[in-house]
C-alpha cells in the first residue's frame, strides 16, 4: 500500500469517528474553563485563556479537533465566553449535527498586539503563539493533532474577530499548513489613511501602532506597517504559497468601518484562486454581530474538519 493511500484511509477513518461522536453527543452539554494560565518565558508573563471542552470530553478518552479562537482589540480572552456567548452556541452547533465536537481555546491577546512580534522585539506573541501556546494546548488536552502524522494537514483552525481577524489571517500566513481553516468575521485589514479617517482617538491609535510597527513616518504611515499589511502580504503570495493556504472564509457587516479592507483582500486572493469564500452580511462592528456569526464559524471550521484535504 503506497504511504498517500496509507494516509487517506487513515483520514477517512478518522473523519467517521467525528462524525459518530457528533450525533452520540446529541442531547449532552461541553463546558467552558474561563480562567486556565501559561507560563510564558516568552513574553515574561502569565498568559490567561478560556477554553470550550466539548460534551464527550469528561467521559471519553478521545482527541478532539481544536480551533483557536481569537478576540478583537480592547477586549480579552473571555469576551467570546460572555457576550459571544461560546458555549450555547458550540453545544448547538454539535445538537443541530452542524459541526463535530471540536476543543476551542481563546487566548488572551493582551488588548493590542495584532498578535504579531512587535518591530523591536518587545512583545513577541507570535512567537508565543507558536512555541509556547499551541504546543502547550495540545500536550495539555486531547487534541487530535497529537494523533496525526507531520505528512498531513492538521485538524487545528484558526478565527477571530476585528483584531482577532487580522491576527486569524496573518498567523495562517506565517504558517499556512498549521492550519485546516481559517475564518474571519469584520477582520481588521487596516489602511492607514483610512482607519484614520474613522471617527477614533487619533492618540490611541498613535500608540497603539507605534508600539507594533515603530515611529510614524511623515507620510502618516509607521516604519514596519507595510510589511505587516494582510492586502500587501496576500498580493506577494506565489502561486505555491497560495496552494499551501488552508480554506479562508472571509465576511464583514455592510455597515462597518472595516468593509472595504475585506474587500481588499478578498478580491486578491479571488483573483489568486485562493480557496476562499466572501460574504457581505447585514450589520456594523458590533458584539451583537459577532455573536450571530459565531455558529457560521463553528459550521465553517467543522465542514472542514469532516473534509479530507491533500496530503502534502
Amino acid at each position: 500500500m503506497s504511504t498517500a493511500l496509507y494516509y487517506l484511509l487513515k483520514m477517512n477513518k478518522i473523519t467517521l469517528i467525528i462524525l459518530l461522536i457528533s450525533f452520540y453527543c446529541h442531547s449532552q452539554q461541553g463546558k467552558i474553563i474561563s480562567t486556565q494560565t501559561i507560563n510564558s518565558k516568552i513574553l515574561g508573563k502569565e498568559m490567561n485563556y478560556s477554553i470550550y471542552l466539548p460534551p464527550s470530553y469528561d467521559t471519553s478518552d478521545r482527541h478532539y479537533p481544536i480551533l483557536y479562537l481569537l478576540h478583537g482589540a480592547w477586549d480579552d480572552y473571555l469576551g467570546w465566553v460572555q457576550w459571544g456567548d461560546i458555549k450555547r452556541i458550540a453545544d448547538k452547533t454539535v445538537q443541530e449535527f452542524k459541526a463535530p465536537e471540536m476543543i476551542i481555546v481563546m487566548p488572551d491577546g493582551l488588548v493590542d498586539t495584532f498578535y504579531q512580534n512587535s518591530f523591536d522585539g518587545k512583545i513577541r506573541y507570535e512567537d508565543y503563539f507558536f512555541s509556547e501556546l499551541i504546543p502547550q494546548i495540545e500536550t495539555d488536552y486531547r487534541a487530535m493533532t497529537r494523533l496525526q502524522s507531520k505528512e498531513v494537514r492538521p485538524f487545528r483552525a484558526i478565527a477571530g474577530q476585528s483584531m482577532g481577524g487580522y491576527g486569524a489571517m496573518y498567523l495562517c500566513l506565517k504558517k499556512p499548513t498549521y492550519f485546516n481553516a481559517v475564518y474571519t468575521s469584520s477582520a481588521g485589514f487596516i489602511d492607514i489613511p483610512r482607519i484614520y479617517s474613522k471617527p477614533f482617538d487619533k492618540e490611541v491609535l498613535d500608540k497603539t501602532f507605534s508600539r507594533i510597527w515603530g515611529q510614524k513616518t511623515k507620510e502618516g504611515s509607521f516604519e514596519y506597517f507595510r510589511e505587516n499589511s494582510i492586502q500587501k502580504i496576500v498580493s506577494e503570495l506565489s502561486k505555491n504559497q497560495i496552494n499551501q493556504l488552508p480554506p479562508i472564509f472571509i465576511e464583514c457587516g455592510d455597515d462597518d468601518y472595516l468593509l472595504d479592507g475585506n474587500i481588499e483582500v478578498a478580491q486578491i486572493l479571488l483573483e489568486k484562486k485562493a480557496r476562499i469564500e466572501f460574504r457581505v452580511y447585514d450589520g456594523a462592528h458590533t458584539t451583537d454581530y459577532w455573536r450571530d456569526k459565531a455558529d457560521d464559524i463553528l459550521s465553517f471550521v467543522g465542514g472542514q474538519f469532516m473534509i479530507w484535504h491533500t496530503i502534502y
